[in-house]
């Protein structure tokens, strides 16, 4: 027996028993409606199939699941709400970094055990979403020549200063303070 997963896979099956059920494949955002005869999808779907059946092809039928998800702010009050499908890429909203934090993105829990995400792409059954942000901490340079920076930095994490501003030719530079 051949049977097509969707339009284009297949897989060769061989029935063995008096009567085989054929499993359902996997396929996040979709939810299948049975197996068919007909790449038509007509008649009545089957379950198994019997070792002396006729039968030598057969397709599987799948429908476009819709989600529904809702955004909640860090205070755990509802932000927004979208409809989505696996096929959709739909941005989120990016929300203004904190006072020490910058936005990272939207997480499914709480707890933000996942990575978070900035759009509803290839996305299967996620139906809350929180915002995760970083903690970070600036540096002000002053340099020399009277220019200012600023440079956010992730805690716990290292970075390089800048080259110096502002150095003549008679002046040398040692280090930042």
């Amino acid at each position: 027996v051949t049977v097509y997963v969707n339009d284009s896979d297949c897989i060769d099956v061989k029935v063995f028993s008096d009567e085989d059920y054929v499993t359902v494949p996997d396929m996040p955002g979709y939810e299948f409606e049975g197996w068919y005869t007909s790449d038509l999808y007509s008649g009545s779907p089957i379950y198994a199939i019997s070792y002396y059946s006729d039968i030598d092809v057969v397709y599987s039928k799948w429908s476009l699941m819709t989600y529904h998800v809702t955004l909640y702010d860090e205070s755990g009050n509802e932000y927004g709400e979208y409809d989505y499908t696996v096929n959709d890429n739909i941005p989120l909203p990016v929300l203004d970094d904190k006072d020490g934090q910058d936005f990272l993105g939207w997480c499914p829990s709480r707890d933000f055990g996942a990575d978070p995400i900035t759009a509803l792409s290839g996305t299967a059954g996620v139906t809350e979403l929180y915002p995760r942000w970083r903690d970070f901490t600036v540096f002000n340079i002053c340099h020399d020549d009277g220019s200012f920076e600023s440079i956010k930095v992730k805690i716990g994490s290292s970075f390089t200063l800048p080259a110096p501003l502002g150095i003549g030719e008679d002046k040398v530079f040692y280090c930042w303070y």
